[in-house]
Parts: structure tokens; C-alpha cells; sequence
């Protein structure tokens, strides 16, 4: 990146997570096809844990309306469990597949199965009602990691279209525009600005730079890993700065190990047992 970055480089696309709820392994096979149409030069959609989703997708079919107001939906296959939920609680989009076998609830969101195309509107719908923000974080994200080498200013603006999309303050926090998902992103150019500029607008988003990079790091497919660590030991400085939230039970098993000493990568493998993807 230079003074002024334009910001259609190729990086890894960053990866927005779907959690699907009571459907049947033929059916995550179907809405696993309709994520890879989904996928354009900016971001992908792929399936994941329901913990780790950015959106939930329930089978309307298996969904039935509690008298406490909250909502369960039954398992599609045989050894899982059910889901319930309270609606008002659920902090993440989710939509509901057609037909709902309950009458008297009314989803804010639907989507037809086995339509491909009523499948990848509503996945458009979430997206950019819902999250936008997100799938911006992680293209900036990705975009931090890919031009790391040349990113010597600490503070940079990114403007699209004559406006100011997202702060970026390499040492503090990112802010980004509401409403801006990742392809307004995709014609964006980086502007580096000084160390006063990193001021973030009131009405944008602000999220930590440490956690934003974390996020990215948790769906990349890529060895983010400095070489040198598979043979010079990690030390344990501090707890990650990110929310307890976004802590896996791997990587609190690995804090563990190295404040009992350090080790290289190969090792805290071996004292863990954890793959070498984890």
C-alpha cells in the first residue's frame, strides 16, 4: 500500500459464517451449494457452527411457537438435539424457511427452500440490512494483513465515492460508515493521514483494531502464523485484547500451556493435541 492505496489488490476474501438450525444433511448440502454461488470478489459465504455464525438460517418446517413467546426447532436428523430460542435474545439475523408449520408466528425474515434464488435474496437482505458492518471490518481486515509490508502510516482514511467510508488506526481503533458493506469497499482507495486524522466520527462504528484482526484471523484459510514461530518459542506476554467472547476453548487451552512455559509452534502441538489448523 502507498500513500494512496487503491484498494483492488486480490487478498484472501474474507468469510461471512451461516449457522443453519434443524435441517436435514441433505438440505445443509443444498444451502452449502447456494453459498458458493453466493461468493463474488469481495466476500464468501461458507457454513459453520451456529456459536460461530454471523447469521442463522431455521427450518420452518420444525419451528413451533411456545406459550412463554419463544420459539423451538426440532432436530433434522436423528442424535441431534432441538433448538430454542427467544427471539428477543437472539443477537444475530436469522431467517426462517418456507412453509411454516405454525401459523401464528410470523419471522421477520423467510426465504423458500430449494430456491436457489429466494435463497441468495435473502442472504443479499441480511447482508446488507444486518451486515454490512461486519463484512466491511473483515475486508478491511484482510486488507491490513495482505499489505502489512507496506502500510507505514499509523492512521489511514478510506474514502469511496467521494466519502469517507472508514477510519483505520492501526494503533487504536477502526470506525467504520453504518450502512457500507464490503463491495461499496471494493473501489475504495486508502489514504494515509497523520496521527491527528485518526479522530472517528460520532455515528460510526468503532471496533478495537486487535479484535477486528482477531475476527479475520478466525475464518482465514490462511497460515497467518510467522514462520518463525514453527521453530522459535512463543512466550506468553498477556491475555489477547479481545472480548472473553471471542475466546475458543483451544485458545484458552493454549494460554494455559504457554504460561507454564514457552514453546515453538510444533511443540504446544504436541502438549496440547490440538491439529495444526487449529
Amino acid at each position: 500500500m502507498t500513500e494512496e492505496h487503491d484498494a483492488r489488490a486480490r487478498p484472501e476474501r474474507p468469510q461471512l459464517i451461516l449457522g443453519l438450525l434443524g435441517f436435514s444433511p441433505e438440505q445443509e448440502r443444498e444451502v452449502a451449494s447456494v453459498l458458493r454461488q453466493a461468493g463474488d470478489e469481495v466476500r464468501t459465504w461458507r457454513l459453520g457452527a451456529p456459536g460461530e455464525a454471523d447469521a442463522w438460517w431455521a427450518n420452518g418446517a420444525r419451528a413451533q411457537l411456545l406459550a412463554d413467546g419463544s420459539v423451538r426447532i426440532g432436530p433434522g436428523a436423528a442424535g441431534r438435539r432441538s433448538v430454542r430460542l427467544s427471539l428477543e435474545d437472539v443477537d444475530r439475523p436469522i431467517a426462517f424457511s418456507e412453509p411454516l408449520v405454525c401459523s401464528e408466528f410470523e419471522p421477520t425474515c423467510r426465504f423458500r427452500m430449494g430456491d436457489a434464488a429466494s435463497m441468495l435474496e435473502t442472504l443479499a437482505l441480511i447482508e446488507r440490512q444486518w451486515l454490512a458492518t461486519r463484512s466491511a471490518s473483515l475486508w478491511i481486515a484482510a486488507r491490513m494483513v495482505s499489505g502489512e509490508r507496506e502500510l507505514a502510516s499509523r492512521v489511514y482514511h478510506i474514502v469511496g465515492g467521494g466519502r469517507l467510508l472508514a477510519v483505520v488506526d492501526r494503533a487504536g481503533d477502526v470506525g467504520i460508515h453504518p450502512g457500507f458493506g464490503a463491495r461499496d469497499f471494493g473501489r475504495a482507495t486508502w489514504v494515509a493521514r497523520p496521527e491527528s486524522a485518526r479522530f472517528v466520527p460520532q455515528a460510526f462504528a468503532r471496533i478495537p483494531i486487535s479484535e477486528l484482526l482477531w475476527d479475520y484471523a478466525l475464518r482465514s484459510e490462511s497460515d497467518l502464523l510467522p514462520p518463525r514461530y514453527l521453530s522459535h518459542p512463543i512466550y506468553f506476554r498477556r491475555p489477547p485484547k479481545v472480548a472473553q467472547r471471542m475466546l475458543r476453548d483451544e485458545h484458552l487451552l493454549v494460554m494455559g500451556e504457554l504460561a507454564c512455559g514457552p514453546a515453538p509452534c510444533r511443540e504446544l502441538r504436541q502438549r496440547t493435541g490440538l491439529p495444526a489448523a487449529s
